[in-house]
């Protein structure tokens, strides 16, 4: 503080220095300029006021009014309250008063007064009341500097000696041009403390965001562009300046990073990402800007060292990274193109220390945020594997993997999965490990990593799928899974699992991998239930229970491997412990859980809670205390918010996508225990029982499958081409998790190929999935529907399994498949804004070919308009159920040229539309029966009948279209149950005989459509010689084996009970005549006899309707053809027998036929069959002898056996005696029973009539000798029935043993003891060929030929033998 008198000590200067007056006014200044540098300007004024004032004449009559006014001025000026011309006026006084040049004043009073409000608000950016005094300071400078009188010099001298480094005041002073931040940097270059100052200012000022952004962005910018801008600068010494720029922007990127590194503040405003913008500033120093921006933070405090990159990569994927920090990143990355950021991502990695935990977030931000990035750093990556193996060079291998794992925790919507990238790159032999010495580089650098490794999937990996081993180098190998093993302990994995980890190269097999799952689930699961008990026990008594002790010294693996992870399972710790934390801290106490664990609870505790409290969801509304689950379906919500416009964060599809990805492997850990879902390449069986472990994942489907749908069909505000393409990665998400795809499977199978109702929205959701899926191509797993079928892709399946059976499931299926057909065209993608790329030969390259075959079935079906060759105008459709806003669709599609070329190449066939009609059930059916007809005559006759038969058609024949509906009515009748339902255990056998089933097949009554459609095309056959219906025959058994050949036969005589019987010998009556087409014929009953037989003849129904055609073809035809009929049936035992053992049923009505068609011949025939019917009766009801001639004895024989079988009791006449009847007829007889014996399932009945017969005339068993002739046993009897012929012998025989009386009279017979004998070799053989023969095995269990029966045989021939030796002694 001054104490003098300002005039006197100027006084006293010029008493003792005379000098002129210029040399007052250089000392003055000189004097102002010195005082300015180190005094409080406005105190001294004060002072030097006072002084004056009291030694100024008082009688001034004004002088107090002017000495308070000279006071006031003087010492405070209200900025706020005077304007600029009023402050300037006071400046001017003051320096009038004190003598001092205003010029010095004025920039004195300025700087004092820019210091003053810098000491205020010193870092951050001005407030309001700050700024406004500052501007009436800024004013006064330009006025001042108008008029001369401002000493810029000082001003400037001022605020750099007092250290002004307000950024707010500095920017003001830049924009009013009066000191531009050049000058300041330029004045303060040599200042270091100044600089400095003004760093961390700017570095807070763009933390806090202040009140003006955009001000802080220009701020920003103008420094870039003085920094990296290549215009000249008139400043001195530019170059220094520049370089002291640039230092400044790196420091304060530097300060940022270390605010959003840690921060999640969704407030913060991002300076940088105001300063790119064109208007503001040139692209050359932007991007100039932006590349060492990226150089630096990539390297920016290099403290993260690789070690701790492997062991913490998992907590830096984009869903935990801060939304500050890909602000950032996405400000800085704004200008540049994919390969330019790759270039310099390469270039840091080769040339610079990074930062481990900045660079791989980077990497993640660039993997998601651009198209080609993952090529690119697929690229970098193999390029690193190839350096690395070339040079033997840990850090370049280390890089690599770091940058791989890191993209595979991302989704496979980005990033292949570990699995498939480890298998990818070290499982083949073309390996850069292929050589013995880079091999043990490989395996040593490895297990390097082995003491850092936390993330057990990456370790199971590297177990699990072993690289190619070169020769000389497994023991290194085994090396390596040891220590990882024991890594995996050390990681709590439990000792079980660890057994089922392999060591082969192979794959393992579905049902180990679902083995092990359940497995793992049931310890889990029981350790989670005893930490519970032990819970609630502790709370009781505050004790360890007793239990916990025992577990860990009796079942220390369990404790250890699951009961102690269960129990220390990371959360935010309560503010006062729980019971669970005191059990916890109680079993530390007592030493039962080893420190490491413990250590690594607290840190997984320290961690939830940072992670609860920084908020490491983006979103208030997400919480960490919800359910997975809920947070999963929280994640899809946000990202379908996202593609609609309406999200109010900034993360962009594929960030979202990769938190999906992640939250559904956390919610698959809950059941599993394991984040990663098993990778495995085998084959989905559809059909197969949903294990318990699977459900968790059907819950996961829903949630995506919903999540999925609602964003592809949700109205999009955003016209971004990465939000439109986040349904192709949504798709690739899925295909990463190879567990998860059955669960999705069977959902879109239960979804799509069921009744189930769903909404259109729904539909366009999964057309849409389907058609990914089916580009994905090979990232999907192969599918069937049975175990028995054939593997194809999955949407390969779905497609021809797609129903069409029912009205819902015609119209679901043909709205499903017009949605495929619309995406694959391009049209939604124009609609929404995209654009295909793909030319017009390969739109339909990837839809599987069935979507097309039913889209062509279905449209001519349900909407008459496109049955018309031309299809131009759209008329109303038969049925509204479509709607019309669907119909439009279909028929614009259908009239597309496109369309319409796709469907040519994949149409349907004649044979496959029939077949696809067959299963629809017609009272469910969309048409009704005037329009189905009509329908069917449109299809058959002018669609297939006329095309060519690669094109599905007929190539005009008649013929072919008949032979194409019978073959589908063949194959659907042989595929269902064609057996009786007396005998259906039949049909499992080969060679053994069984009924055609008359309702063929019970599939419903659309087979009834397909038989009138054939029986109206067979009117259309043209005149023939040979039968059509016979070739066919003969086509059938061309094909397939025993097993099939006795299916289609059984199903062929069915289908033919319901044509026209003449077919069986030509295609119209009147044209047949030629004796040589009963050849095929005779072929026809020898090969149905094997299968459609009863006892000693065919079928009753075939029989018939052979009947029938034979007197129809005489009725129509000429008189020859009579004559050839009956010759046939006279030289076919088996036609005649056949007729013989039903004339029951047929006589009348055959008769009848006859009488009407005027058959002659056949009816002479038939008459006397007749007769012998009547002859058989009489024998039966009076008891006569049989008497008749020997040629016609086996005729007489079948009719007896019709008529005893039908009335299913010991008849009279076999108990009464009488006569000595005709040994021929009872041997006939006897055979006829035998054989019903054979095949019949109620024995005991035919075994009591087979009795009676050889109680009636003992000696008729001599039939059963294979040395004698019978026409029944050489043309009636088949294969089987002759072979089984011992067995029925000692069936009979051992039902006679009880009557003595004919034992007797056998055993006395000479021949009876060599048939015993001969009748045994040959069961013997018969029950040897079972053993060896698979054909012969079901004799064993339907008809009871077991060792048992074979002793019952050798006891029986036994003991006739001893009584017949015994006959002959007493004789």
């Amino acid at each position: 503080m001054m104490c003098e008198n300002f005039h006197n000590l100027i006084a006293s200067r010029h008493q003792a220095r005379d000098v002129s007056t210029s040399d007052v006014t250089v000392l003055r200044d000189a004097v102002m300029q010195l005082i300015a540098s180190h005094q409080d300007v406005n105190q001294l004024l004060s002072e030097a006021s006072s002084i004056v004032a009291d030694g100024e004449p008082a009688c001034d009559a004004e002088r107090p009014e002017k000495k308070a006014r000279k006071n006031q001025s003087s010492l405070d000026l209200d900025l706020d309250a005077i304007s600029v011309y009023q402050c300037i006026s006071v400046l001017k006084q003051r320096a009038h008063l004190t003598a001092c040049p205003l010029s010095i004043s004025a920039a004195t009073f300025c700087a004092q007064k820019l210091v003053e409000i810098s000491s205020r608000c010193p870092g951050s950016w001005l407030h309001d009341k700050d700024q406004k005094s500052v501007s009436v300071i800024i004013d006064v400078i330009k006025k001042l500097i108008e008029e001369d009188d401002f000493n810029k010099q000082g001003f400037v001298a001022i605020i750099c000696k007092r250290e002004l480094a307000n950024v707010g005041i500095l920017w003001m002073l830049h924009l009013s041009s009066i000191f531009t931040l050049s000058d300041f940097i330029t004045a303060s270059v040599r200042s270091p403390a100044i600089v400095t100052a003004f760093t961390a200012n700017l570095a807070e000022v763009c933390i806090d965001g202040g009140d003006d952004a955009d001000a802080v962005s220009r701020l920003l910018a103008y420094v870039v562009d003085k920094a990296f801008g290549d215009a000249e600068s008139e400043v001195e010494d530019s170059t220094r300046v520049k370089k002291v720029l640039m230092a400044i922007l790196s420091k304060v990127l530097g300060r940022v990073l270390d605010f959003v590194r840690f921060s999640d503040q969704l407030s913060w405003k991002n300076p940088f990402a105001w300063i790119f913008d064109g208007e503001i500033l040139d692209r050359t120093p932007c991007k100039a800007f932006q590349t060492h921006a990226i150089k630096f933070m990539l390297g920016y405090k290099c403290s993260v060292k690789a070690s701790a990159a492997v062991s913490e990569q998992c907590l830096w994927t984009s869903g935990k990274t801060s939304e500050a920090l890909r602000s950032l990143f996405d400000t800085l990355c704004l200008s540049f193109e994919a390969d330019e950021l790759a270039s310099i991502l390469k270039a840091v990695l080769d040339n610079h220390e990074v930062n481990w935990q900045l660079l791989l977030c980077f990497s993640t931000f660039y993997l998601l945020h651009f198209q080609d990035a993952p090529r690119l750093l697929t690229s970098i990556i193999t390029c690193s594997l190839a350096h690395a193996f070339e040079q033997l060079e840990e850090e370049d291998m280390l890089t690599a993997f770091l940058l791989a794992r890191q993209a595979s925790l991302e989704g496979t919507h980005v990033f292949p999965t570990y699995d498939s990238w480890f298998t990818k790159t070290f499982r083949e032999p073309h390996t850069l490990a292929r050589t013995k010495k880079s091999f043990a580089f490989f395996v040593r650098f490895l297990a390097q990593l082995v003491p850092y490794e936390t993330h057990v999937p990456f370790l199971k990996v590297q177990i699990t799928r072993l690289p190619f081993v070169p020769p000389k180098c497994r023991s290194l190998l085994a090396d390596y899974v040891a220590l990882a093993k024991t890594r995996l302990l050390d990681l709590h994995v439990p000792a079980e699992e660890l057994n089922m980890l392999t060591t082969s190269t192979s794959v393992s097999t579905s049902a180990s991998t679902s083995v092990s799952h359940a497995a793992k689930d049931q310890l889990v699961e029981r350790a989670e239930q005893d930490v519970n008990k032990f819970v609630a026990a502790f709370e009781k008594n505050g004790k360890i229970p007793p239990a916990i002790i025992e577990t860990s010294i009796l079942h220390k693996p369990f404790y250890v491997g699951k009961l102690l992870p269960a129990l220390l399972k990371p959360r935010p710790l309560p503010g006062q412990p729980d019971s669970l934390v005191r059990l916890i801290e109680a079993l530390k106490a007592a030493d039962k859980i080893p420190a490491s664990m413990y250590s690594g609870y607290r840190k997984g505790c320290e961690r939830e809670m940072q992670q609860l409290v920084s908020g490491v969801f983006e979103s208030d509304d997400e919480d960490l205390s919800i359910p997975p689950m809920q947070q999963l379906q929280h994640s899809v919500q946000k990202l379908q918010r996202t593609v609609s416009g309406k999200a109010e964060g900034k993360k962009t599809v594929s960030e979202l996508l990769s938190v999906i990805s992640e939250r559904t492997q956390a919610v698959a850990a809950i059941k599993t225990g394991t984040i990663t879902f098993p990778q495995t390449c085998d084959i989905i069986t559809l059909d197969e029982e949903i294990p318990e472990d699977e459900k968790i994942n059907m819950q996961i489907v829903d949630v995506l499958l919903n999540g999925f749908c609602k964003m592809v069909v949700t109205p999009t505000q955003n016209s971004d081409s990465e939000t439109l393409k986040g349904a192709p990665q949504y798709v690739a998400m899925l295909s990463g998790f190879a567990g998860l795809q059955p669960a999705l499977y069977r959902q879109l199978m239960s979804l799509i190929c069921t009744e189930v109702a769903l909404h259109d929205h729904h539909l366009q959701g999964l057309a849409r999935l389907l058609m990914l899926i089916a580009n994905t191509g090979s990232d999907f797993r192969l599918a069937r529907l049975h175990i028995t079928t054939e593997c194809k892709s999955f949407t390969d399946v779905i497609a021809a399994s797609l129903p069409t059976f029912t009205k819902s499931s015609m119209i679901k299926t043909l709205k499903l498949c017009a949605l495929i057909l619309d995406y694959a065209l391009g049209h939604a993608e124009e609609r929404s804004g995209l654009r295909s790329e793909r030319s017009s030969d390969n739109l339909f390259i990837n839809v599987p070919e069935d979507f097309v075959r039913k889209f062509a079935y279905l449209v001519p079906r349900l909407c008459t308009e496109a049955r018309s060759s031309a299809c131009r105008t759209p008329s109303v459709s038969v049925d509204t159920a479509l709607g019309t806003r669907w119909q439009e669709m279909v028929l614009r599609l259908w009239r597309l040229q496109p369309i319409h070329l796709m469907v040519q190449k994949s149409i349907m066939s004649f044979e496959e539309w029939a077949v696809s009609e067959m299963r629809v059930v017609l009272n469910e059916d969309y048409l009704d029966g005037v329009s189905r007809q009509d329908y069917f005559a449109w299809v058959v006759h002018t669609r297939f009948i006329p095309a060519l038969s690669q094109h599905g058609g007929c190539d005009g024949s008649h013929a072919k279209a008949c032979s194409i509906v019978f073959e589908a009515l063949l194959k659907d009748a042989a595929s269902s149950s064609f057996g009786s339902s007396k005998e259906k255990w039949r049909t499992h056998f080969r060679g053994t005989p069984c009924q055609p089933e008359r309702t063929m097949g019970g599939r419903g009554q659309s087979r009834v459509l397909l038989l009138l459609l054939l029986q109206e095309l067979l009117c259309l056959l043209p005149p023939a010689q040979e039968s059509w219906l016979l070739g066919e025959f003969q086509q059938l058994l061309l094909v397939g084996g025993r097993a099939k050949q006795q299916a289609e036969v059984v199903a062929f005589v069915g289908i033919l009970q319901h044509l026209p019987a003449y077919l069986l010998f030509c295609n119209k009556p009147c044209d047949w005549t030629e004796e040589q087409s009963l050849t095929r014929f005779r072929h026809f009953v020898n090969v149905t006899r094997l299968y459609c037989y009863d006892a000693v003849g065919l079928d009753s129904n075939l029989t018939a309707t052979i009947c029938k055609g034979m007197t129809l073809t005489e009725g129509q035809s000429s008189p020859f053809a009579g004559l050839l009929l009956v010759k046939l049936l006279e030289s076919e035992p088996v036609l005649t027998g056949s007729v013989m053992l039903h004339w029951c049923q047929l006589s009348t009505s055959l008769l009848d036929l006859c009488y009407v068609h005027k058959a002659k011949h056949l009816e002479t025939v038939f008459k006397e069959m007749d007769a012998m019917q009547q002859l058989a009766t009489r024998v039966l009801e009076d008891g006569e002898a049989i008497k008749s001639p020997p040629a016609q004895s086996w005729l007489l024989a079948i009719s007896l056996f019709s008529q005893l079988r039908a009335t299913a009791s010991d008849h009279a006449w076999l108990r009464s005696g009488g006569a000595q009847q005709d040994m021929q007829v009872m041997e006939s007889l006897m055979l006829c029973f035998a054989a019903e014996l054979i095949l019949s399932t109620e024995t005991l009945q035919v075994l009591a009539l087979s009795s009676a017969v050889a109680l009636k005339q003992p000696p008729c068993l001599c039939v059963f000798d294979k040395r004698s002739a019978n026409t029944i046993k050489s043309h009636l009897l088949t294969d089987l029935q002759l072979k089984m012929l011992p067995w029925a012998f000692f069936r009979i025989l051992h039902e006679l043993r009880c009557q003595q009386a004919v034992m007797q009279e056998l055993q006395s017979e000479g021949w009876f003891g060599d048939l015993l004998q001969v009748n045994h070799a040959d069961l013997c053989d018969l029950h040897a060929s079972m053993e060896s023969d698979e054909e012969w095995k079901w004799i064993r269990y339907e008809q009871g030929l077991d060792l048992h029966f074979m002793l019952k045989a050798s006891k029986l021939m036994q003991s006739c033998e001893i009584a017949s030796r015994d006959n002959k002694k007493l004789l």
